[in-house]
């Protein structure tokens, strides 16, 4: 590695969550993605590992990747950089405003270049043979992280995103799903006390079964049973099974469920939006594409885009294929009370019997074959 002036080295990860439960496989894959290193300590490859970890909101996206990048920051003894870009807000960082924070940061010296290109080029000479690991929590899309990339191989980068952002070269991808149920129970007794869960298994089961596994979720409902020592699991689980304040029950201080899945639904074009609540209304264990053609009156061809484009909005998720061949696919239960909510807001009961008759009868609760 070539000789450099020195330059700050700065160390801006956040604290890892105290309470990171699971995920031993995929804290093991990330930490593979990053170490792509020959003996002689260059890149094997020649080029800079750049890993994307993707997932719906609330699922610990941000929680694995601060985990790896502490334990990877011996392995980049020139600084740790993070930013929150904030992409899944009204309001996404911008690029430039990002790589002016790196570059005071770094101590790069000189007055800023203004533009974003030159900001960009900045960056990446002053980063150029140093070993540095970048963070770039909750991206917007492609166009926002490529110029916060850096140009040597001696670097790595960690993206999550919502998205899968595949336009970026070379970029490897770690799609986050659900807790096993077994996690969800430590987790649950991590934040709510061992002893609480211990005392009935079966009550902390049907809570993060009604949380869907999602770890923010299992987590709020943990910190709430903490804050009321005199509740039980099953006034718990009693609040929980009314599905009209679900949702309102899954916050707690700063932290809640609905507004990740909120932001999901606000991201979809006016037709997904649509899609999601007919299927919620229709009340599915799962589905194939085709059935989202009678309910957007499109063309039995174009329902497996219509699929495709909520699979990657993280609103629904691939299950199984069946018998048949068709790939089956699922709402996650959080976010089906939500969009059942908003149909039963803004839709007409008429109309969502109108657009669901050719699919199944509403609430049905049996596959479609």
């Amino acid at each position: 590695m070539p000789a450099h002036a020195p330059i700050s080295v700065p160390a801006q990860l956040p604290a890892v969550p105290a309470d990171l439960t699971g995920r031993d496989s995929e804290i093991a894959e990330l930490r593979g993605q990053l170490r792509r290193d020959d003996p002689a300590g260059t890149r094997a490859t020649g080029a800079m590992p750049t890993c994307v970890v993707t997932g719906g909101s609330g699922v610990g996206k941000s929680t694995l990747a601060l985990r790896v990048a502490h334990d990877m920051a011996v392995h980049f003894p020139d600084g740790q950089l993070y930013a929150d870009l904030r992409g899944s807000t009204s309001t996404p960082a911008q690029a430039a405003d990002v790589l002016g924070r790196f570059l005071r940061a770094l101590d790069a010296g000189g007055a800023l270049p203004e533009c974003l290109d030159e900001r960009a080029e900045r960056f990446r000479t002053v980063l150029a043979g140093r070993r540095v690991l970048v963070l770039l929590d909750d991206a917007a899309d492609e166009p926002q992280v490529r110029p916060l990339l850096p140009g040597g191989s001696y670097n790595a980068v960690v993206v999550t995103a919502r998205r899968r952002l595949s336009g970026l070269a070379g970029a490897t991808h770690l799609d986050l799903g659900m807790l096993a149920e077994p996690d969800a129970v430590r987790l649950l007794a991590r934040v709510a006390g061992e002893k609480r869960v211990a005392d009935d298994p079966l009550g902390a089961r049907d809570i993060v079964a009604l949380c869907g596994l999602l770890p923010l979720a299992v987590r709020i409902v943990g910190a709430r049973l903490a804050a009321r020592p005199h509740w039980t699991l099953a006034s718990m689980i009693s609040r929980l099974a009314d599905e009209s304040r679900r949702l309102s029950e899954l916050a707690v201080a700063d932290q809640q469920v609905t507004a990740g899945i909120a932001a999901t639904y606000r991201g979809l074009g006016s037709d997904a939006r649509t899609a999601l609540r007919c299927l919620s209304w229709l009340g599915l264990p799962d589905f194939p594409a085709w059935i989202i053609a009678p309910l957007l009156d499109i063309p039995l061809g174009d329902a497996d885009a219509a699929a495709e484009g909520l699979i990657d909005a993280k609103a629904i998720d691939f299950v199984r294929v069946d018998p048949l061949g068709l790939p089956r696919y699922r709402i996650h239960e959080l976010i089906r009370v939500y969009a059942a909510q908003q149909a039963h807001q803004h839709d007409n009961r008429d109309l969502l019997t109108h657009r669901c008759g050719g699919s199944c009868s509403p609430g049905c609760g049996s596959s479609v074959s």
